[in-house]
């Protein structure tokens, strides 16, 4: 279950085999809270939530529901609402699955897609003849979007260990991956917007559909290309700087790091906002003011920023980092690197 959610937001391409996902370049965050079974506890949902945000995750995809609060979990239930509230704070965004219950959750609620929160999208599932799935659960004020999920193939275990294989498979699980994966995307291209404004611009943007009128809020199909349009943005090239002492890669590691923003024959680095960078999955920002030299040889002058990270992302392989700002004309930039950190042992380093 948990592999075909996460093959449709970010099975990588270009590979020949199997599926894409929604954002194949993108990176997802694993957490299990729910056994070989089927079942699990809220405590362990919670604590999942709670782990995700100290590590500064902005999205997640919630796959699982409950109807019934029993009286011993009411703790557990109340504590879950608290904690995606609190949530808020940290511009968190909740994808959740709107159940496969085929029921109008505005009159019973399917959790936690029905906790009064505006920082949750509840995603109904389709067919692909863009009609409701006849297991999907619906509702004007309980359900804000719609995506396909009904046989819907994606990865999947075949044999745990042993074969990897890809299945077809139906449910609201299967759809709200497909609104993650846009979510993603949208905070790629636009890392500075908030919960609001990423939740905004994936519900206005979603494609009406006349036989979906009166199952969810929008009453439409999550439509990528229009969530992504008119986003300002360039892709271009950083260099994680090699020759410093303090230049040393660890899992996770925290200290002072000097990055590179490489100007090219599109885009000039020296007309970067300093202010509005963000680096790694910690999103550090600059310790220092930046200094302007011609790094690479190439093109113009680049700019040298030194962000203290206390969170790196880095792993022992091969770790794509990124940076994300904006110039001072305001237009968007995303600068990309991939780290050779094969030889990165436990409790060992070496220079990038």
């Amino acid at each position: 279950h948990g592999t075909m959610v996460a093959g449709i937001i970010a099975a990588v391409s270009g590979n020949t085999k199997g599926i894409a996902g929604i954002m194949p370049n993108g990176r997802v965050m694993a957490l299990k809270v729910i056994g070989d079974a089927g079942e699990g506890t809220l405590g362990d949902a919670v604590e999942a939530i709670e782990y995700a945000l100290d590590k500064g995750v902005r999205i997640s995809n919630s796959s699982w529901g409950y109807s019934e609060i029993l009286a011993e979990e009411l703790a557990d239930h109340n504590a879950l609402f608290d904690i995606m509230q609190a949530a808020q704070a940290s511009d968190h965004l909740f994808i959740m699955a709107a159940g496969n219950d085929s029921i109008d959750t505005d009159f019973a609620p399917h959790y936690p897609s029905s906790f009064e929160l505006d920082n949750i999208i509840a995603v109904a599932a389709t067919t692909n003849l863009d009609e409701l799935a006849w297991f999907s659960s619906y509702g004007m004020a309980s359900v804000d979007i719609a995506a396909p999920g009904d046989v819907v193939i994606s990865v999947h275990k075949l044999f745990a260990g042993s074969l990897e294989d890809y299945a077809w498979e139906s449910g609201t699980s299967l759809a709200a991956p497909h609104v993650t994966g846009v979510a993603g995307l949208v905070m790629e291209l636009q890392p500075g917007l908030s919960y609001q404004q990423m939740r905004t611009r994936i519900l206005a943007t979603a494609r009406p559909v006349p036989g979906l009128a009166g199952t969810s809020a929008t009453g439409g199909i999550v439509n990528a290309a229009a969530a992504l349009d008119g986003l300002p943005v360039t892709l271009t090239d950083l260099d994680v700087l090699p020759g410093d002492p303090a230049n040393v890669v660890y899992p996770n590691k925290t200290g002072k790091v000097p990055v590179a923003v490489l100007s090219s024959a599109s885009f000039d680095a020296t007309h970067v906002d300093p202010a509005t960078l963000r680096f790694g999955v910690g999103q550090a920002t600059p310790t220092e003011p930046p200094i302007v030299a011609n790094v690479d040889g190439e093109y113009s002058d680049d700019i040298t920023a030194h962000f203290q990270v206390f969170q790196s992302g880095i792993a022992c392989n091969d770790t794509d980092v990124s940076l994300s700002g904006e110039t001072y004309g305001g237009e968007q930039f995303i600068a990309e690197d991939a780290i050779d950190a094969t030889q990165c042992a436990e409790g060992g380093c070496h220079t990038y």
